[in-house]
């Protein structure tokens, strides 16, 4: 779906074909398509965070004492994998509108 398969070229995160090159469909019906791929990125990096969260707590056993090292390793660990989150929150969102056809 996306030209450049390495997601940490930022210049090219979210350049994507037009049509598919393995099914041949359109990619980007309509402008503003993907805006709601943003909520499925919202939703698995609240997820993701929440694992973090629950992790850290059950390491330490109080997540509040441990408050300044839940914020760090979340803001790192998120810095990280958005754009991997990015491209997978499109993908997603296109399974759930596009009809995929076996060649």
């Amino acid at each position: 779906m996306f030209l450049d398969s390495n997601p940490y070229h930022l210049k090219m995160m979210g350049k994507m074909n037009k049509i598919c090159p393995v099914c041949g469909h359109p990619i980007d019906p309509e402008a503003g398509y993907f805006f709601g791929a943003m909520y499925f990125s919202y939703a698995i990096m609240v997820a993701w965070n929440f694992s973090i969260a629950i992790i850290i707590h059950l390491i330490t056993g109080n997540l509040f004492e441990h408050f300044s090292l839940l914020m760090t390793i979340a803001i790192v660990t998120t810095l990280i994998v958005s754009p991997i989150m990015f491209r997978y929150s499109r993908v997603a969102w296109s399974y759930m509108f596009f009809k995929i056809q076996n060649k």
